[in-house]
């Protein structure tokens, strides 16, 4: 129910004024402009195929945070790196030491070189999928996300957001003093939590 105390936190600051359809809108925006920032991080394991190096994030993940094969973290590299140090590389096969970002816009990214082992089958034995019950060979990601709902500690800074943006934008309640202030104070906020 974040989502809903939000939305009433900014019609009860301002006074009824806020149009509630807009002051949605502003909210789903909001979420992802913070997924652009690590705060609502989520891992899960990616399971590999045997000679498929390249991967596409999920609808709700936004930004690659970390990325782990095996046992070992992945240095992110860039393809200038790559290519320096074998122009061919697209085609090696090994164990990958090393990932990048493919293509942003359609988030993907590609794992260097590309797996030659499949990953073991996903079975938890002990409920630890992250720990004991690791299946070889597989990749972890970590990930920021886009949630319709946050966290109890970030519903007042998104609220000061929203009004932001609602007394902000040209309507017959606009104060361009007011949506600096609302501004500020969840950039203070979100500061303070972060």
């Amino acid at each position: 129910m974040a989502k809903a105390d939000v939305l009433a936190l900014v019609t009860s600051f301002s006074n009824g004024q806020a149009d509630s359809t807009l002051a949605d809108l502003y909210y789903d925006n909001d979420q992802s402009d913070l997924a652009r920032h690590p705060w609502l991080v989520g891992a899960h394991l990616v399971s590999v195929a045997a000679g498929t190096g390249e991967f596409t994030l999920a609808v709700d993940e936004s930004k690659l945070v970390q990325v782990f094969y095996d046992t070992k973290v992945l240095d992110r590299t860039t393809e200038r790196a790559l290519e320096q140090r074998n122009p061919q590389w697209r085609d090696e096969v090994g164990t990958p030491i090393a990932y990048m970002i493919e293509d942003e816009p359609a988030q993907t990214y590609r794992l260097y070189p590309i797996p030659q082992v499949p990953s073991q089958p996903f079975s938890f034995i002990f409920g630890e999928p992250m720990g004991r019950d690791f299946p070889l060979y597989s990749a972890a990601i970590f990930v920021t996300e886009v949630r319709t709902d946050v966290p109890e500690w970030m519903e007042m800074a998104l609220a000061w957001r929203v009004l932001a943006r609602e007394y902000g934008h040209e309507s017959n309640h606009r104060d361009d003093d007011f949506a600096a202030f609302a501004q500020q104070l969840s950039d203070v906020i979100f500061a303070m939590v972060a």
